[in-house]
């Protein structure tokens, strides 16, 4: 309709010639009056289009936006309601011309819903914050309700849980209510199998609230996790014992008993030797890591004094900082210091901390480390001038292979360090931590029990 509207003159006319060369006699005046009845019949049959009326913008979005939460299934308190049955239909009244009828939604619709839920893997129940009483399960759940010997008609949320964990769910849901999360998940334990539960705190405004809880099987997924644990395990052992050798083969050959080696010789030999190293190293931070996750690390305790062992820590790692060109100083004076640990492993821990801090120093800066007597504990700080800790990495800090951007451009590391100190020191009856500000450094230190402390604890 527009382009007939917008026809011009010199189109009318070019229209006219054409109709001028058919051979039924048409004339240029013809064709012009045939143009125009045309556009008139057009317009007859072809209702216009009404001019646009001037509004209220944000009174329109507000009603368009109004008329959309009516429309289907939008709101997740009308899918519950729909499964729980609770959706009650209203009593036809005379409502204004202008006002659109409450949406209802169709028998079809929840049959659907309610079918979709009933196929799902995971079992679902849909609860009463305040009784506790499930009003909606699907056909996975009334399995298990039927296996405990339970009627689903009857059934409390709580019957579900296991006595070890049902006080701390319950508390947990009625922070939930509280707070401004709606989501939290357990893993509970069962005689069976694993158990993932997952709490859903459903509310909407000027709607009753409901908890949706979903229990997952686990059992795969632990098994998938326990066969991978074994198998990098198994791995490691085995690259171990040939590292091992290739390491003391190469020890000796530098060594020079075998003979001199030129200067290229022994400059490629030594990039053999740092590479060995720290393969080695990897191979046993994994197989650490592994003995930690699985229970299996018992920690020889007895009586170690903590100074001599930071001065000890501090100085079998000058080499390594002296390729960084930086220096480590201790800070601890004549303490008597006795605690009851491992020797072995708080020297890992310490060499783990006094690695990080050299690493994101910059040159010719300073790692202090301090030992400070803090009543029942002691507490030993390594403190570096480094960028600081990004807030990104701030939770997950102490997760396996997790590292900095600035090591990660600056020198190889595996990310095992924090990890594995993290798990020595809780060994120990510790605790392990940090502080940080952006671009002046930061502080990792650890806290271990006393040695009358720690005996007393034993006892």
């Amino acid at each position: 309709m527009a382009f007939l509207e917008s026809v011009s003159v010199s189109a009318t006319e070019k229209v006219a010639q054409v109709a001028s060369t058919f051979q039924a006699g048409i004339t240029p005046f013809n064709g012009g009056l045939l143009l125009v009845a045309t556009v008139l019949a057009v317009r007859a049959f072809v209702p216009p289009r009404p001019l646009p009326q001037p509004e209220n913008t944000a009174q329109a979005a507000r009603e368009n936006k109004r008329r959309s939460r009516r429309r289907g299934l939008s709101r997740l308190s009308n899918t519950v309601q729909m499964l729980t049955g609770l959706q009650q239909r209203p009593a036809p009244v005379a409502a204004p011309a202008q006002s659109a009828p409450p949406y209802t939604a169709p028998p079809q619709s929840t049959r659907l819903l309610q079918g979709a839920f009933t196929a799902l893997l995971d079992e679902v129940f849909v609860f009463d914050p305040k009784t506790l009483a499930i009003s909606f399960m699907n056909s996975k759940a009334e399995k298990r309700v039927k296996s405990m010997g339970l009627k689903k008609t009857k059934v409390s949320f709580p019957n579900l849980l296991p006595e070890g964990n049902r006080s701390v769910i319950l508390e947990a849901a009625r922070n939930l209510q509280h707070s401004s999360l709606d989501t939290i998940v357990f893993e509970l334990a069962s005689d069976e199998s694993p158990i993932e539960l997952t709490l859903k705190l459903i509310r909407e405004k000027d709607e009753p609230e409901y908890f949706m809880a979903i229990m997952r099987d686990v059992s795969g997924r632990v098994t998938e996790a326990r066969a991978q644990s074994e198998y990098v395990a198994t791995l490691s052992h085995e690259m171990r014992t040939p590292l091992t050798s290739i390491k003391g083969a190469v020890d000796l050959i530098a060594s020079g008993k075998l003979g001199d080696l030129s200067g290229g010789a022994a400059m490629t030999l030594g990039v053999a030797q740092r590479n060995v190293d720290r393969l080695l190293r990897l191979t046993n931070d994994i197989l650490d890591l592994e003995k930690m996750d699985a229970g299996k690390m018992h920690c020889m305790l007895e009586p170690v004094a903590l100074t001599a062992l930071v001065t000890e820590a501090a100085q079998d790692i000058q080499e390594y900082a002296r390729q960084f060109d930086v220096s480590v100083n201790v800070e601890a004076g004549d303490m008597d210091s006795p605690v009851l640990a491992d020797r072995t492993r708080l020297l890992q821990v310490m060499a783990n901390l006094l690695s990080n801090a050299i690493k994101h120093s910059a040159p010719q800066d300073e790692v202090c480390v301090r030992v400070e007597d803090q009543g029942g504990q002691f507490r030993v700080s390594v403190v570096d001038c480094g960028p600081g800790i990004p807030d990104t990495v701030e939770h997950d800090l102490f997760e396996p292979f997790l590292q900095g951007p600035q090591v990660q451009r600056k020198v190889a590391s595996t990310g095992l360090g924090l990890s594995i100190a993290k798990r020595i020191v809780e060994a120990h009856s510790g605790t392990i931590g940090y502080e940080s500000v952006p671009d002046q450094g930061a502080t990792f230190f650890f806290e271990i029990p006393k040695l009358d402390t720690a005996e007393e604890e034993a006892a």
